[in-house]
């Protein structure tokens, strides 16, 4: 949350790792979901559909870097200390660039168009994406990976935004509540 746009905010989502963490996984599952439909839609000589799917995949991953806390890497990924200053450079390099990116603000909303953006494959809506990819045919239960994390997302979406109104709330509220100053 930035704290221009939210008086009395606390100016970041560091503090809040398991959420960070679970959109991760969201990405990694949805980055492994557009690749699977995407070698699909190339498989099938399906041009069109693959070029809509293309650009996806690097957004999704857009989400899973900003989104991967440092700590998360250090601790308990394999070779995670190395891996950690080379993750936070990677992150502060995309802000540099593009500074709404630290903004939960823009996480949820980058969910939120990836989550509409899955609907249609989730429920089979036209016959394009009525289909099992690669990996979803893997084992049957694997057939509803599209409709899980359509819904996974589009609800750390919704809860990422409750987030966000909370902490401008609490911060209008915090910074009107605070002991008035007489001259």
């Amino acid at each position: 949350v930035d704290a221009a746009a939210c008086p009395g905010g606390r100016g970041g989502d560091a503090e809040r790792p398991a959420m960070k963490s679970f959109a991760a996984g969201l990405a990694y599952w949805g980055m492994a979901l557009l690749a699977s439909d995407l070698l699909y839609y190339i498989g099938t000589m399906r041009v069109t559909q693959a070029i809509l799917v293309l650009p996806h995949i690097p957004l999704m991953a857009l989400m899973a870097l900003m989104v991967l806390p440092e700590v998360e890497v250090r601790l308990y990924y394999p070779f995670g200390r190395k891996i950690a200053p080379y993750l936070k450079a990677a992150q502060d390099k995309v802000v540099e660039h593009m500074p709404c990116m630290s903004s939960l603000k823009a996480l949820a909303g980058l969910s939120f168009y990836l989550g509409l953006c899955s609907l249609p494959r989730a429920v089979w809506l036209l016959p394009p994406v009525a289909f099992l990819g690669p990996l979803e045919r893997v084992a049957d239960p694997f057939a509803f990976l599209w409709p899980t994390f359509s819904l996974m997302i589009l609800l750390y979406s919704a809860c990422a935004t409750m987030v966000v109104i909370f902490e401008c709330l609490m911060g209008f509220l915090s910074e009107g509540s605070g002991p008035e100053k007489e001259d």
